[in-house]
């Protein structure tokens, strides 16, 4: 048709163009196109702009596309077609294999043989060395074994050929991952003797008898043949000086003496003294106070000042506590600490500082002279009994300051 173009546009329609003129369009418009003739017959028509092929019966049938092939198809731009070359370039290798993309040929490049056969080890059960090959964990018995409520070990008993639990023995206990060993629970009794033998009393005779001998003793300052002849019951007669770490008791109670009239002990020290005094090396019994100063021996003291007792300071005052002792035959409060501590006389004889004539006998009272002493007018028949201090046991003359021996 010359340079006629023929197109079936958007809406369905067979369109003829001039291939000269673009703009020169002319469309046919049929509702069906019949293509032969009887049996042969194909109708072509139009279905929601798509093209639709039925038979001389309208009955849809599909377009036999085996008259053509994909050479009669312009390739796109993004569904083209498949070549060897474009599958080969798409694949990629990496490890141990490497790829060929000229033959398309892939290869396992770490060969490191074949497995022959696989032998199933202790506790497990099969192998084999062809074909598909099993291998089962044979628990080594455990699944036989009954819960011990309890923590323990389990074991391999190989002459056995089985598992088994431990069980704790004496003095063993288990508890999570800790084994713990209670001796308390054995004696030298469970014990085989070995080098280090055991204690019998004839082997402790054996040696004492062996190492404790006549020189041995003699060595320790103790005359040997002296000690033959003492008894259980002597006491400390060794010649040297000696120590001890424990108590010391005699083996009856009031039967065995320490020292004699003629052979008396110097010196005894201990912090506690329980038991009967018969006599004392001095004459008074004293307690310590807390003073306000440090006082002489003999000082008229009374109750009050910034401490527990001052000197006293007024005549025949009723505060008076007594006189400061020398060194008493029984010291009470005995303990007590402070920077000026003051023992005081309260009852037997003391040297007592004093303020004027004294005679023998006369009643003491405070004087108006700090810390002395007077006698009391009227030899003391008028005196307050709280205010005597004491009676003097010697004399003093003139009217100077003096000591003399009271009884508190």
């Amino acid at each position: 048709m010359g340079n006629t173009a023929i197109s079936l546009d958007a809406g369905g329609d067979i369109e003829f163009s001039d291939s000269a003129n673009s703009s020169v369009k002319r469309r046919l418009i049929v509702d069906e196109l019949h293509v032969g003739t009887g049996a042969n017959l194909v109708k072509i028509k139009g279905n929601n702009g798509k093209i639709r092929q039925t038979n001389s019966s309208d009955t849809a049938e599909a377009i036999d596309l085996s008259l053509n092939d994909t050479d009669d198809l312009t390739e796109g731009s993004s569904n083209q077609y498949y070549t060897d070359a474009r599958a080969r370039g798409a694949i990629s290798v990496s490890g141990d294999l490497s790829y060929n993309s000229t033959t398309g040929v892939i290869s396992f490049t770490n060969d490191a043989g074949d497995i022959e056969s696989v032998t199933a080890g202790t506790g497990l059960t099969g192998g084999g060395s062809s074909g598909a090959v099993t291998v089962s964990l044979s628990h080594l018995g455990i699944q036989s074994l009954v819960d011990p409520n309890d923590d323990r070990i389990l074991f391999w008993d190989d002459s056995a050929g089985a598992t088994g639990w431990l069980d704790a023995g004496t003095g063993i206990s288990i508890s999570g991952a800790t084994m713990s060993v209670n001796m308390g629970a054995f004696s030298t009794s469970d014990l085989s003797e070995g080098t280090n033998q055991y204690y019998t009393v004839a082997r402790a005779n054996s040696a004492i008898d062996a190492r404790v001998t006549k020189t041995f003793v003699d060595a320790l300052n103790v005359d040997a043949d002296t000690l033959d002849g003492i008894n259980s019951s002597a006491f400390l007669r060794s010649n040297a000086a000696d120590s001890h770490s424990g108590t010391i008791t005699p083996s009856s109670d009031n039967s065995i003496d320490l020292g004699s009239n003629s052979l008396r002990y110097n010196e005894v020290y201990a912090v506690t003294f329980r038991g009967t005094a018969t006599s004392a090396q001095y004459a008074d019994l004293a307690e310590n106070y807390l003073g306000d100063a440090k006082y002489e021996v003999g000082t008229v003291v009374e109750f009050g000042g910034t401490a527990e007792v001052t000197a006293s300071s007024k005549e025949s005052s009723p505060a008076v506590a007594g006189v400061v002792s020398t060194d008493p035959a029984y010291l009470m409060n005995a303990g007590l600490e402070g920077d000026n501590i003051v023992t005081v006389a309260l009852r037997g004889r003391v040297p007592c500082k004093v303020y004027g004539p004294v005679r023998k006998g006369d009643v003491l009272i405070a004087s108006e002279k700090p810390g002395l002493a007077k006698a009391a007018p009227f030899r003391g028949y008028q005196t307050p009994a709280a205010c005597i201090i004491g009676k003097a046991i010697s004399e003093h003359s003139g009217m100077a300051e003096g000591v003399v021996e009271i009884l508190v």
